[in-house]
């Protein structure tokens, strides 16, 4: 990818910072850039997008590694406004291979965002539902 050099300065001195979050990212020649590697959730065809705005995030001071915690939670918010979704429809073995994977985060109860990520029913509320 080229860049301006403003971005090439700010993404080369925070290239450390997205190695730590599974970018591979090396200077390939002056204001240009080879995405070697990418998080396994990031499809390669948006990885220059996703990168563009992550430097974008970069220029506005939200992706500061003074504040590393504030930094890893920007860009956790950006993943997930970029996030693949899933199909409309889905097998039984898609959707528990999801649920698995929400509950091994560190924090399944809530999305970046905030949002809660899912919710209990118990069987005296199915019935009330479902009127049985």
């Amino acid at each position: 990818m080229e860049l301006d050099a403003i971005a090439s300065a700010l993404l080369t001195d925070r290239l450390d910072f997205l190695h730590d979050h599974g970018f591979e990212v090396a200077e390939f020649g002056r204001n240009f850039f080879r995405v070697e590697a990418l998080p396994t959730w990031l499809e390669p065809e948006t990885a220059e997008l996703f990168l563009r705005d992550v430097i974008g995030l970069m220029r506005e001071g939200r992706l500061d590694e003074k504040r590393a915690e504030l930094a890893e939670e920007e860009l956790a918010r950006l993943a997930a406004l970029k996030a693949v979704r899933l199909p409309e429809t889905v097998n039984e073995a898609e959707a528990l291979a999801v649920v698995a994977q929400l509950f091994a985060c560190t924090q399944p109860h809530t999305s970046p965002l905030g949002r809660p990520t899912h919710f209990e029913l118990g069987r005296g509320e199915l019935a009330r539902r479902f009127q049985r």
